[in-house]
C-alpha cells in the first residue's frame, strides 16, 4: 500500500483541482462594507431580563400585552435591540 504525500498527484495522474484558487467569489471592496447595513443580533428573552434587571416571566409579559415587540419564530422568541430600545425610551417618558 503506497502512501501520497501532500502535494503529490493521485493515481492516473490528475490532480484534484485546486477550489480555493480559482474561486468565483468577490469580495466586496471596503467602501461596499462600510455601506452594508451590520445586522442586530436578536436578542432572547434572558438577555432582555438580564438588561433590564427583572426576571424572565416580566419580560414574558410585556411581550404578551404588546407593549414589547418580539419575533416569533415557532417556540423561539426574541426581540430586537431597537425595539428595547425604543420600549425604555417609552418607560422614561411615562
Amino acid at each position: 500500500m503506497s502512501h501520497r504525500t501532500r502535494g503529490e498527484s493521485p493515481p492516473g495522474g490528475r490532480a484534484a483541482p485546486d477550489r480555493l484558487r480559482s474561486s468565483s467569489v468577490v469580495e466586496p471592496t471596503a467602501a461596499q462594507r462600510s455601506r452594508q447595513p451590520v445586522p442586530e443580533r436578536l436578542l432572547t428573552i434572558r438577555d432582555v431580563a438580564n438588561l433590564q434587571q427583572t426576571c424572565e416571566r416580566t419580560i414574558r409579559r410585556r411581550i404578551a400585552s404588546g407593549e414589547l415587540p418580539a419575533i416569533r419564530d415557532g417556540r423561539l422568541v426574541r426581540i430586537r435591540p431597537s425595539d428595547l430600545r425604543a420600549y425604555r425610551a417609552r418607560q422614561l417618558l411615562e
